[in-house]
């Protein structure tokens, strides 16, 4: 995949979005670091004939929720998964 198909899969990820509380706003610059780091680990991941690279890139992020950030695995998927237009106030 290339940087071009990768960034519009970002929710986080050089977005600019406010959130109402400071825990919020904690746990989106931590996705933004993972949506980073995925997008640096994709850019040469060739997809394989049944996969997406929507459902390629979730669960990367996925991963790297669990194996980071395991205290705050839920609130961060919450975050990640929570309706975009619901995620932040512009």
């Amino acid at each position: 995949m290339t940087e071009n198909e990768l960034m519009p899969l970002c929710k986080f990820f050089r977005k600019g979005k406010s959130f109402s509380t400071e825990e919020e706003e904690e746990l989106a610059d931590t996705l933004s670091s993972i949506e980073r780091n995925c997008v640096h680990r994709l850019m040469s991941y060739q997809l394989l004939p049944d996969e997406t690279p929507r459902k390629v890139f979730d669960d990367y992020v996925a991963a790297m929720i669990g194996k980071w950030h395991p205290f705050e695995c839920n609130e961060l998927w919450e975050l990640y998964t929570r309706p975009e237009n619901e995620t932040a106030t512009l």
